[in-house]
């Protein structure tokens, strides 16, 4: 499953102090890793696996936007031209 994770490089809500696309970086490279099954009292299904090769996840920093991507026209067109690509490859 592919999943979009989006960050507005001008988010008013996030401090000016954070690094956003670091942020995103490392939170997409954490959500791409596999993931052991970090409590040995869970029982999980021998032919479940925790983590797919198929799984990964697609950033996107939009760069002037702001957090609900009211700034600048072109913005909302980004973010929607990233979702419908996104669902367009989850039907094919």
């Amino acid at each position: 499953m592919k999943t979009l994770v989006s960050f507005s490089g001008e988010d008013e809500y996030v401090p000016a102090t954070v690094d956003k696309k670091l942020l995103l970086e490392r939170l997409c490279a954490a959500m791409n890793s596999p993931n052991p099954n970090p409590n040995p009292n869970l029982q999980t299904s021998p032919d479940i696996e925790c983590h797919s090769s198929q799984d990964s996840v697609i950033p996107l920093l939009i760069e002037t936007g702001n957090h609900n991507l009211s700034n600048d026209d072109g913005d909302k067109e980004i973010f929607v031209a990233a979702v419908k690509e996104l669902l367009q490859g989850a039907l094919n």
